[in-house]
């Protein structure tokens, strides 16, 4: 947020600098009891998510920061939480600037033509193809494999072996009699 004088009246606008236009709530807008009127306007606005906004008018104000004054056109807007500054004002203001900013195509083209390595060689790789030995191994594996243990039927499988289940089948020290088992 920073303070804007609106006609000599100062208002709290937040800086967005990808906003196409400069909005402030309708009721903030008639509070400023500004000396110029409310004219209807046919533009459509939309705010984020496509969402249609109410534009109740615009007014054309000069808008003064610091040193700074530009002419700009505010939409006044039912249900917006907080005055938005357009981009053009933002930079007429010098709040943001541009840096390094190509505006048209004709001057785009211009550096094209005056600079033709400027969009080939930098940070462009020539294609190549990775080609290994018959016989290269991996110097260094970071996961290491785990292979699951399924027991079944007292044995316990795993990659292809086949063990004994310690848990269901141990060695016999002494014979049982035949008396003994049930």
């Amino acid at each position: 947020m920073t303070s804007v004088f609106v006609d000599d009246k100062q208002v709290d606008f937040k800086i967005d600098s990808g906003a196409n236009i400069t909005v402030m709530p309708y009721d903030t807008l008639l509070s400023l009891d500004l000396h110029t009127k409310l004219e209807p306007t046919d533009k459509v606005l939309m705010g984020p998510c496509n969402y249609k906004l109410t534009c109740k008018g615009k007014v054309t104000v000069t808008l003064s920061y610091n040193s700074n004054t530009v002419k700009e056109t505010i939409y006044a807007v039912e249900s917006l939480a907080r005055p938005l500054l357009g981009r053009y004002a933002e930079v007429k203001l010098t709040l943001i600037s541009r840096v390094s900013e190509l505006t048209s195509d004709e001057y785009r083209v211009k550096v094209m033509r005056d600079y033709p390595k400027l969009f080939t060689r930098l940070g462009a790789m020539k294609e190549y193809t990775i080609r290994l030995k018959d016989d290269a191994k991996p110097s260094h594996s970071q996961f290491q494999e785990k292979v699951p243990k399924i027991k079944f039927l007292g044995n316990v499988l795993s990659a292809g072996t086949i063990e004994v289940d310690p848990d269901k089948v141990s060695a016999v020290f002494k014979p049982t009699s035949t008396q003994e088992c049930p």
